[in-house]
């Protein structure tokens, strides 16, 4: 619609924009095979999973002091064109609350029902161009699981929950740079910084991302010599508890006589403890 043309809208914005048209489709076409279970599990993977875990994380910026008054406009808009119609969706399983909602958030008139008000027919993009949308929901795509391998690399390195870290991108995608503080956010960084150039010290984590080639430089993060020592200790007791699932694994005793069930329960451990000893052997080669 035009008025979404006006606005300054980033991949978050059209990619939740989208997926609530894609959910309101999915819906019509499962009342009509009347699986009412799936319409619940539906509409709860999209709130908790989409809108909240991912798109709100995404606009913490743009709620903060230092955000534009078109960036805060973007996303405000955004977030009332994408509640107002999930209210609607969720109205037949949730009537009360939707309905006080909708009055407190100024999506319906005083003296007026969410259940009068018909789901409009065309979605939120309906007007937008299918290609560009796409191409905005990829992007969205790529800057979400880049996030959650950048939160998961600052733990391994036990600095999870610190917020002074700075990530260097090596060979970015062209659009990186203009989303950068997105990704920031996400994964609770200082700064995402764009190196072409980065020559990445000796032992520097790093993780091959849809942005590029991400690094994270532990100087003044952790004590190096001490982080060897623990995944010392780490691979050590890992190794021991692989020998004693090979060992078991290896008696023609507990293979013949164990339930089906219990032996492919102790082979699972097995792969995931020889899993667990290759990333902790590459964490401390990466280290030494």
């Amino acid at each position: 619609s035009d008025e979404w043309e006006e606005l300054d809208l980033r991949p978050h914005h059209v990619d939740i924009m989208a997926k609530l048209d894609e959910l309101s489709a999915d819906l019509d076409r499962l009342y009509a095979d009347y699986r009412f279970g799936e319409i619940a599990q539906r509409l709860y993977e999209f709130l908790w999973s989409e809108f909240c875990d991912k798109f709100l994380e995404a606009v913490k910026g743009d709620m903060r002091e230092t955000a534009t008054v078109e960036e805060r406009a973007a996303t405000l808009i955004t977030f009332d064109g994408v509640m107002s119609r999930f209210l609607q969706l969720l109205h037949p399983y949730m009537p009360h609350i939707t309905e006080e909602l909708s009055e407190v958030m100024g999506y319906v008139e005083e003296g007026e029902f969410l259940m009068q008000h018909l789901l409009p027919e065309e979605g939120l993009l309906a007007d937008a161009d299918p290609e560009d949308v796409a191409g905005e929901k990829a992007i969205a795509t790529a800057i979400y699981e880049t996030a959650g391998r950048l939160r998961n690399l600052k733990a391994e390195y036990h600095v999870g929950s610190r917020r002074d870290v700075t990530f260097i991108v090596k060979g970015a995608v062209e659009w990186l740079e203009e989303n950068s503080d997105t990704l920031a956010i996400l994964t609770g960084a200082k700064e995402v910084l764009i190196d072409p150039d980065y020559i990445a010290p000796k032992g520097t984590p790093v993780s091959i991302t849809d942005v590029g080639e991400v690094y994270l430089p532990l100087e003044g993060l952790i004590d190096v010599e001490a982080e060897k020592v623990r995944l010392t200790r780490e691979i050590t007791k890992v190794e021991q508890e692989l020998a004693k699932s090979e060992s078991k694994l290896a008696s023609p005793t507990f293979v013949d006589r164990a339930p089906a069930e219990v032996v492919a329960q102790e082979r699972e451990r097995l792969a995931d403890w020889k899993t667990k000893l290759g990333q902790l052997r590459e964490m401390l080669a990466a280290l030494a």
